[in-house]
């Protein structure tokens, strides 16, 4: 099992093909600056440091138009914002199997501030995006893990509602 955050490839292919509302993203952006505004404090403290700065990128698609799927999300460290967790580059492919998943790799990841800020932010991704899409495809997370090993999915039952 590699390291980093396992998405299966289901939800992520649903998520791809999906456009959300402008607001969706502007709100999970906000919302992803200020938990890291709030756990990295000396990186942010004047007006204009947050300049840029945005934690979550989400893929495009073939129209480069954006999805709802997280292609990348960061966290300052010593090396500016180069400390994150990103999709597998060859999630294009991974998007056609069924019941298999897609890795998000970390890299420079250097302490816990870091990975815990970035798993709460990948968590909020999932929930938010879960729910946003709830009304047109039901509850994706508790649909598509009932068919999975729980094993294989571990957090099932702490992100469901």
């Amino acid at each position: 099992m590699p390291l980093g955050i396992s998405l299966l490839s289901d939800f992520a292919k649903i998520v791809f093909e999906e456009g959300l509302p402008t607001d969706f993203y502007k709100n999970l952006i906000g919302q992803g600056k200020d938990l890291v505004k709030q756990n990295f404090p000396s990186h942010f403290n004047s007006p204009t440091s947050f300049l840029g700065y945005e934690p979550y990128i989400f893929a495009e698609n073939e129209k480069r138009n954006l999805t709802g799927l997280l292609s990348h999300v960061k966290v300052p460290g010593s090396q500016g914002d180069a400390h994150g967790l990103d999709i597998d580059p060859n999630f294009y492919l991974k998007l056609s199997r069924q019941n298999s998943f897609i890795n998000y790799i970390p890299h420079n990841i250097d302490n816990w501030n870091q990975a815990s800020t970035l798993l709460h932010l990948w968590l909020k991704w999932l929930i938010s995006v879960n729910s946003e899409l709830k009304n047109k495809h039901g509850n994706l997370i508790e649909r598509l893990t009932s068919q999975q090993n729980p094993v294989s999915f571990g957090l099932k039952r702490r992100i469901q509602d």
